[in-house]
């Protein structure tokens, strides 16, 4: 069983053609037509439980994507808010002489992980973006691209080939 429900995809695809395929954590499900197949590694034993799909099943599978989709968007958000805090406080340093332009530039080599945010959240579905841009709706605040791209690590093309919004989200 093991075998079948390890890291190879493809056997997924092969028993269920047509379908929608997702992992999460310890967590993946196959979607198709007719039917559901959901395996969960637990204490390292995989689970199964396969069925018939209907539309309570479709629900729940896609609340599940949905809650998995967020909890990604806003562990991202934190990482890249945590990020910028600590470049702040290495500006700050740097402005009260606390630390020298060396220190300041020698700290940004060797810590890039630390203080780079990349843009490459791909946000790839229109689920994706419908559930990025219900998120951005529920902060509550106006966020410019800036904002935007730094936070959520989205890149500027993105924003302008998705989001109809102006300047500000």
């Amino acid at each position: 069983m093991s075998d079948f429900l390890g890291t190879k995809q493809e056997n997924f695809q092969y028993r269920f053609s047509n379908s929608n395929y997702a992992t999460y954590d310890n967590t993946g499900y196959l979607l198709n037509d007719s039917s559901f197949l959901l395996a969960v590694n637990y204490e390292d034993k995989i689970q199964v439980i396969q069925g018939d799909l209907y539309n309570s099943t479709e629900i729940i599978f896609n609340t599940i994507k949905e809650y998995h989709e967020r909890e990604k968007i806003y562990i991202t958000a934190i990482k890249n808010l945590l990020k910028l805090r600590r470049y702040s406080n290495l500006i700050y340093e740097l402005s009260n002489d606390i630390i020298s332009e060396e220190e300041f530039d020698n700290e940004l080599s060797d810590n890039e992980e630390a203080y780079l945010i990349k843009v490459n959240n791909h946000v790839d579905s229109k689920e994706k973006v419908e559930t990025l841009y219900s998120v951005i709706q529920n902060i509550d605040e106006k966020l410019t691209e800036d904002d935007f791209m730094e936070i959520f690590s989205i890149s500027h093309t993105f924003i302008h080939k998705n989001m109809t919004l102006d300047s500000e989200f």
